[in-house]
């Protein structure tokens, strides 16, 4: 059955099926053009009384004269640079604050590969002090890097236990092993 109803917007009379007429609803129009162009701006019911830039996830985007849009710390770099950015490469904010787009807030990375490295670092420095720091996943201290064993696979070269837990697990696992009954199989 169709219902027969008035535009919010342009105040056209249109038609919809009563299965899509939502019970209670205050506002229908008869497109969805129309709806976007009386809901935008101060038009829509969550206005705050002011404009925005677009943003997705953390950072603005914005419409450079080229068309488009894109980033707007992108567009800062790439001024900055006098050029466009190279293919892979990642512009990284240094006081962590993705909203801060002043040119001297802004490294231009070659790629993520070196933003990785520039996050890694300053985790260490924010959580440890230094660099040359490390927290033994089991006894919780932050040690020197030397307190720690060599291990090649790691991304900093060295061990997640320190040299004394370590110690101390082995020294455990060889007591238990003198304990127990040796089994010869046959």
């Amino acid at each position: 059955m169709m219902v027969e109803l008035s535009c919010s917007g342009c105040g056209s009379m249109f038609q919809r099926p009563s299965s899509q007429v939502r019970a209670g609803a205050q506002r229908q129009f008869c497109t969805m053009a129309c709806m976007f162009h009386n809901r935008s701006g101060e038009k829509h019911p969550r206005w705050a009384g002011r404009a925005s830039p677009a943003v997705r996830g953390r950072y603005r985007q914005i419409t450079p004269p080229s068309g488009g849009q894109k980033y707007e710390h992108v567009c800062i770099a790439e001024r900055a640079l006098g050029k466009s950015l190279p293919p892979k490469a990642v512009v990284h904010h240094v006081n962590g604050d993705s909203t801060d787009n002043h040119s001297t807030n802004l490294v231009i990375c070659q790629d993520q590969a070196y933003h990785n490295l520039l996050h890694a670092r300053l985790f260490k420095i924010r959580n440890y002090g230094s660099l040359h720091c490390k927290r033994c996943c089991v006894c919780s201290k932050v040690l020197a890097l030397g307190a720690f064993h060599k291990n090649q696979n790691m991304s900093d070269g060295r061990n997640t236990v320190c040299k004394l837990c370590r110690k101390m697990y082995d020294a455990e696992r060889w007591k238990t092993a003198k304990l127990s009954p040796l089994v010869i199989r046959q």
